[in-house]
């Protein structure tokens, strides 16, 4: 993922942009989205990966633990899909765990960069930052691609 960021003028809309390198999706749609963007001109968009914001353990468990249940299991990944949409306290419990693992330092990613919208490709990083919104934590709005 690029992480260049483009001169910031006064006025722009600084855009952080959140993307997971867990399949070429995810980052293709970043890529997408910034070069969007950045094609309206007045717009600073910085692209970072969110994934790294939940720590070593979480980003493992959710980036290889994908890829290896795509080519091993794959019948697990509609299991998993089915848990989280259809039961509320699996889907609960998951979304604790992503804010206790996440919150922190997304909270310092969003200090640094300072964005006036945070823009995400992975439902991993919607969940923690839609949680810090609902609890007052993060002020600036959300969108989710």
């Amino acid at each position: 993922m690029s992480l260049t960021e483009s001169p910031q003028r006064p006025g722009d809309l600084r855009v952080l942009v959140l993307s997971a390198d867990v399949g070429e999706g995810h980052v293709a749609a970043a890529r997408a989205l910034s070069e969007g963007l950045r094609a309206l001109g007045t717009v600073d968009v910085v692209e970072r990966d969110g994934l790294s914001a939940f720590g070593a353990v979480t980003r493992h468990l959710i980036r290889d633990g994908y890829r290896w249940q795509l080519r091993w299991a794959p019948w697990t990944y509609a299991t998993g899909y089915w848990l989280f949409t259809r039961l509320a306290p699996a889907r609960a419990v998951g979304a604790l765990a992503l804010s206790v693992t996440g919150q922190r330092r997304l909270r310092g990613l969003m200090r640094r960069e300072a964005p006036d919208v945070v823009v995400t490709t992975h439902p991993a990083l919607t969940c923690a930052l839609g949680r810090m919104r609902m609890r007052r934590r993060l002020a600036i709005p959300l969108c989710a691609a």
